[in-house]
């Protein structure tokens, strides 16, 4: 890699960082959706995502995090049972179009839906360890934020 593509990969990548900084300490939903993403390691992480192939691992996650950080407000689908369809919903109204809302702050969303999937744009889609790396880092640094916030009001 010349020296030219990696300041560009970095420029690229800080911008997908200042796009997780850039949202309000709304929810767990968007933060999670791209944990999830992560985890399939840096070579793979920027494929498409479908409700359906993450709405288990998603419903578990944030059912985890209420338990876990006492969250309330938490959308009424994870106080019921699991339901596939209504999870799937959620993501798809929820995360999947917040996650492609272009924000004030950055002007430029990394991700868009196409055909039902989320999808991460190709220019975002980095595939170094680095790279790989410094997003987790933003996406946990955010849920912390968020959960410490959460802590915070409830011991008010």
């Amino acid at each position: 890699m010349t020296t030219s593509d990696m300041t560009e990969t970095n420029a690229t990548v800080t911008v997908f960082c200042d796009f997780i900084e850039s949202f309000e300490r709304q929810g767990p939903y968007k933060m999670n959706v791209i944990k999830i993403m992560l985890k399939r390691g840096h070579e793979e992480w920027f494929q498409p995502i479908s409700a359906d192939s993450i709405a288990n691992e998603y419903y578990d996650m944030v059912r985890e995090q209420c338990e876990t950080h006492s969250l309330t407000g938490v959308s009424k689908v994870f106080h019921e049972p699991f339901s596939q369809a209504k999870i799937e919903n959620h993501l798809s109204s929820l995360p999947f179009e917040k996650l492609t809302t272009e924000p004030s702050k950055t002007g430029k969303s990394p991700f868009e839906v196409i055909d039902g999937k989320l999808v991460v744009k190709e220019e975002f889609c980095i595939s170094t360890k680095e790279a790989h790396a410094m997003i987790q880092f933003a996406v946990e640094k955010k849920l912390e934020q968020y959960f410490e916030m959460k802590v915070s009001t409830t011991e008010r």
